[in-house]
C-alpha cells in the first residue's frame, strides 16, 4: 500500500501535474509536524504515512489534473515539450 502512494506521486510529477519541488516541500512538513507534535500525540514513525499525508496535500480536493493527453517517450515516460 506504502508503495503505490510513492509510485502515484512520482507519476503525477512526471506526467506534470505537480513539480516535484512542491511535493519535497511537502513531505519535509509533513515530517517537521510530526517531530513537533507532543511525544503522546503523534504516533509511530511510518515514512510512508508522510508521503501519503504529503500527497494527499499536494492534490486536494480543489486541485485539478489536466485529462489531455501527455506526450511520452518509446519507454512510456512523460516528455515536456
Amino acid at each position: 500500500m506504502a508503495a503505490t502512494g510513492v509510485r502515484l506521486a512520482l507519476a503525477l510529477s512526471e506526467f506534470g501535474h505537480y513539480d516535484w519541488e512542491d511535493f519535497q516541500q511537502n513531505l519535509i512538513q509533513s515530517i517537521g509536524d510530526w517531530e513537533h507534535a507532543p511525544e503522546g500525540e503523534r504516533g509511530d514513525w511510518q515514512y510512508y504515512d508522510h508521503w501519503v499525508a504529503a500527497l494527499v496535500k499536494r492534490s486536494s480536493p480543489t486541485t485539478t489534473f489536466s485529462t489531455a493527453p501527455v506526450p511520452t517517450d518509446a519507454g512510456d515516460h512523460a516528455v515536456r515539450e
